[in-house]
């Protein structure tokens, strides 16, 4: 679907090797490329490019993490049950590899929902255990063409990865999974008032598809803040 992505990027599991400017995962297997220590580069939607470096604890074990630069030591694979997990505005980290709650069809739901409304077309979905997190694109549009430097007589694919660069997501809606065996979600939303600040239930739980029609057509519209 275009501009919209199911969720981050997130590679495990495997050694990556650069061959100009791509990156492919190649799964090492024995001794297989074992002549081949690249240092693993992992580029983000915003072009910034990042590094595993290898560090050691007060106790002398190894530990692995994240950063912008390319000094000290890097490290060539990732470590077993770890990958690299990139959040929707880009934030790039080494995190444990999360069990699959929400499964892909699942996921394929509510990005069939957004695709149904054109003003929805940039948003961003996150999953993280039993919960699903939509990401609705924050860009005031002058400011934005501005800032990407949009020009009319470019190509949209071209103004359109220009613009993914710059653009900044907002978490916006929940569907918790409460009940595993029955698939039966609970709806969220954020709730900006001083004295919440948080996210709050909204409505009854139901089948994910049903809450789905319900809620995710209120997104960017002035409804979303009458939801409870």
């Amino acid at each position: 679907m275009n501009g919209l992505n199911r969720f981050p990027k997130a590679l495990n599991g495997s050694r990556l090797i650069r061959l100009g400017e791509s990156a492919f995962a190649d799964k090492v297997q024995g001794d297989k490329l074992a002549d081949y220590s690249v240092p693993i580069e992992y580029t983000n939607r915003r072009g910034e490019k990042y590094y595993i470096h290898v560090g050691e604890t007060k106790t002398g074990k190894p530990k692995f993490y994240v950063a912008l630069h390319a000094h000290g030591s890097l490290a060539d694979v990732i470590p077993d049950g770890f990958e690299i997990y990139e959040g929707p505005n880009g934030q790039v980290s080494l995190r444990k590899v999360l069990p699959k709650v929400i499964l892909d069809d699942e996921l394929a739901v509510i990005e069939r929902e957004l695709g149904r409304i054109d003003r929805l077309k940039h948003c961003k979905l996150d999953r993280k255990l039993e919960v699903l997190t939509v990401y609705l694109a924050d860009e005031p549009k002058e400011l934005f063409d501005e800032l990407v430097g949009f020009r009319p007589w470019r190509s949209h694919a071209i103004n359109e990865a220009q613009g993914e660069r710059f653009r900044t997501y907002e978490a916006q809606l929940q569907f918790v999974l409460v009940n595993q065996k029955k698939r039966v979600f609970q709806t969220r939303r954020y709730c900006y008032l001083g004295r919440i600040d948080d996210w709050i239930d909204i409505g009854d739980r139901g089948p994910l598809a049903q809450l789905a029609k319900l809620y995710i057509k209120h997104l960017g519209q002035e409804s979303y803040y009458e939801l409870f």
